[in-house]
């Protein structure tokens, strides 16, 4: 596979599985919200009107007192959450260097370099973000969040470019820079008030959507001008003797060459003694 190629590939493949991860953690986050609703209002009782959502201890001592299965549900939940949340944050990496393998393998502009950088740093602010507590944690955070937004801006600037060198003839995918905008932009209102978790809410929808359609875009992406030089064959590394060649007497030492095998043969004999063919 040619390198463009493997690039695109490589994209598509991390984009696609992002799309679906974030789609899992919607449905095991919804499924463990269920159980604990139905632990909390159904085994133990209470109604919804009892629930204090503030009262984060009592809601979690009420549902550890609901019994082994609900709690088996919830610990089983919340493992393959954190067990996506790592495959996510491993395909955000992988995203980033398919950028930085496009860009190597068509070096048009530093745009897919730039989306490398940005991609990647997001993922090692998060890395950071784990070992700093408190304020600094958070800030980390919001920057990593920060560098995301640049690095999908690139991507929508390469393929502009794209676009413009008549290379790509759908709509440049902006959807997944508009999606991290918002989830910065509300990360950093959540501190003031409690209006964040909805721009949460809707960034994270269209990044769902965006990294679906980004699999695809890639995809539509045309190689570079005359297209890109296909793996060849791995040629012999014995000389080939032309036909003429092979024919003609050596003058130097009277020798001539088999026009089967190209072996060189005594002048004057009328097989080749190397696979016996007529000379």
């Amino acid at each position: 596979m040619h390198p463009f190629d493997y690039a695109k590939h490589k994209i598509a493949d991390s984009s696609n599985k992002l799309y679906k991860y974030l789609l899992w953690t919607v449905f095991i986050a919804i499924a463990m919200f269920i159980v604990i609703i139905i632990s909390i209002v159904v085994i133990l009782g209470s109604s919804l009107a009892d629930l204090d959502p503030n009262d984060l201890y009592g809601m979690i001592e009420a549902l550890f007192t609901g019994g082994a299965v609900v709690i088996a549900l919830v610990v089983i939940a919340g493992l393959a959450l954190i067990i996506i949340l790592i495959m996510t944050y491993i395909q955000y990496y992988k995203l980033g260097s398919g950028f930085s393998f496009l860009h190597k393998a068509d070096p048009i502009n530093d745009y897919g370099k730039n989306a490398s950088y940005g991609i990647q740093g997001y993922i090692v602010a998060i890395i950071l973000g784990i070992f700093v507590p408190g304020i600094g944690g958070t800030v980390i955070s919001l920057i990593g969040n920060a560098s995301l937004a640049l690095g999908f801006y690139f991507v929508y600037r390469l393929f502009v470019d794209y676009q413009n060198k008549g290379r790509f003839n759908k709509k440049p995918p902006l959807i997944l820079f508009i999606a991290v905008c918002i989830n910065l932009i509300t990360s950093i209102v959540s501190f003031f008030t409690l209006f964040g978790p909805i721009g949460n809410i809707i960034g994270f929808i269209m990044l769902v959507y965006g990294f679906r359609d980004l699999s695809k875009d890639i995809t539509f992406v045309q190689p570079p001008t005359g297209g890109p030089a296909r793996d060849q064959p791995v040629q012999s590394q014995t000389p080939s003797v032309s036909v003429a060649a092979q024919t003609e007497t050596s003058p130097s030492t009277g020798a001539q060459f088999c026009s089967s095998c190209g072996a060189k043969v005594q002048s004057g004999v009328k097989f080749c003694e190397n696979c016996g063919a007529n000379i």
